[in-house]
């Protein structure tokens, strides 16, 4: 039997995407093996919306053949779609492919083994499929992403992901319905719907019925005990969506919007299809429809023309927001987009030191966050147990330990007595509660 082994970097599409691949040679009759191998096929699934993405990716495709010196290397993903000459780029590796041709591996791996040695990275942009039937499973089968969703018709002008990811396609409702039913019977409690764009899902449907409408769907005709969403713009947070998260608890009331800026200026100039005001507004929403929910952003520092005044406007939202998650990027310039060519860029120095204030800032609000889970009882879905210690997440996104062996996969209600920040990132500690 034919071996084979993954390597993954970049977003939980990516992700999702490995998982079908990793289905789809299992049913061709490959036996997985750990990274990096030995194995007679190593695929290398790339990543390349910062510029530290694509180093990695090159990288990984050198340790690959270093590793597996007579194996077969195969790249794809979004680097190669990026690079100006991918099989320079990517010497190492015997075929280099982009995301479109994923779902085509096997029979392009087949070719190569009959001496069809070449570069398969074609044009995604009129791409009218989307790879459907994998979901990328963490601990143990207890949570699991599921794509529903590919592709971005926006045009942020430090981002490249539409220009790898082409247009956005969506899975049929059916299909992800029998998808989330199929992950039920594994064991699976709880199931996270992802996508490039997430919130243009049912977009291209001839019905253009959305992503709230999915949700009551999966809600209503399936057992899932949990559903989550992943990241959604700030405009595609609709009523539908926030109602239905309001009156329906298996929707876990936990939401994560990009925010790139706190500056009205800089919003501009990324190109972002809101204002800070409209921002706020939608924090304030959720907060007063949403009991307890957990809010989380994207924060882009040092974007071309992010001068002294516009950091501290952006100082002063964060403030304002008091939000308890954040993901804080350096900005990546992206060569071919519109923000590479803006004047005004902002050294490598400023921009950590940046970085660093702005964790500064919301570090406090977090703990707070923390802080207010005291004295509740929060469902927590167990994912890893020890001996005398177990670990899960609650319905709100927040990792929660017990001082207790609890069984993995189980959703128990555990009463949070303290904050615990004995490391960067400071949980909550509960105990087994008998009621709510």
């Amino acid at each position: 039997m034919p071996t084979i082994c993954f390597a993954t970097l970049g977003c939980k599409v990516n992700q999702v995407d490995t998982a079908y691949l990793t289905d789809a040679f299992a049913a061709a009759g490959y036996d997985l093996v750990a990274w990096p191998g030995p194995a007679d096929v190593c695929i290398v699934n790339t990543c390349s919306v910062t510029a530290r993405a694509d180093r990695q990716s090159r990288q990984l495709v050198k340790r690959a053949r270093r590793s597996n010196p007579a194996s077969l290397v195969v790249v794809t993903g979004c680097s190669p779609m990026t690079a100006d000459h991918p099989e320079t780029a990517f010497a190492e590796a015997d075929l280099v492919t982009g995301n479109l041709e994923k779902d085509r591996l096997l029979s392009l791996l087949a070719a190569l083994r009959l001496g069809d040695r070449r570069r398969v990275v074609d044009d995604i942009a009129p791409a009218d499929r989307i790879q459907a039937g994998g979901a990328f499973e963490l601990q143990q089968r207890t949570r699991a992403f599921l794509k529903v969703q590919d592709g971005c018709p926006g045009r942020c002008t430090y981002c490249i992901v539409p220009r790898v990811r082409g247009h956005s396609r969506s899975v049929a409702p059916e299909t992800a319905l029998y998808a989330v039913r199929g992950l039920v019977v594994l064991g699976h409690r709880e199931v996270v719907l992802t996508g490039i764009h997430l919130g243009c899902y049912g977009e291209d449907a001839p019905d253009g019925r959305g992503l709230a409408e999915l949700c009551r769907r999966i809600l209503a005709e399936t057992d899932l005990p949990r559903l989550r969403i992943s990241s959604l713009e700030p405009n595609e947070v609709t009523p539908e969506l926030i109602d239905l998260m309001a009156t329906n608890e298996r929707f876990c009331r936990h939401l994560h919007i990009p925010l790139q800026s706190g500056s009205e200026s800089v919003l501009r100039r990324m190109n972002r299809p809101y204002t800070l005001a409209a921002y706020e507004a939608l924090i304030r929403r959720l907060r007063d429809s949403v009991p307890n929910i957990t809010l989380g952003a994207d924060l882009i520092v040092g974007f071309p023309g992010e001068d002294d005044a516009a950091f501290a406007e952006t100082r002063q939202t964060l403030e304002r927001l008091r939000l308890p998650h954040w993901h804080i990027f350096p900005y990546s310039d992206r060569p071919g987009t519109p923000a590479s060519a803006m004047p005004g860029k902002v050294s490598r120095q400023v921009i950590h030191d940046r970085a660093a204030r702005i964790r500064e800032i919301v570090g406090p609000h977090r703990r707070a966050h923390l802080e207010a889970q005291i004295g509740l009882t929060l469902d927590v879905l167990i994912e890893t147990s020890g001996a005398d210690e177990s670990e899960g997440l609650s319905r709100n996104y927040l990792p929660v330990r017990a001082a207790a062996r609890l069984e993995s996969g189980n959703e128990c209600p555990l009463r949070i007595v303290r904050v615990v920040a004995d490391d960067e990132h400071p949980h909550l500690l509960g105990e087994l509660s008998s009621s709510k």
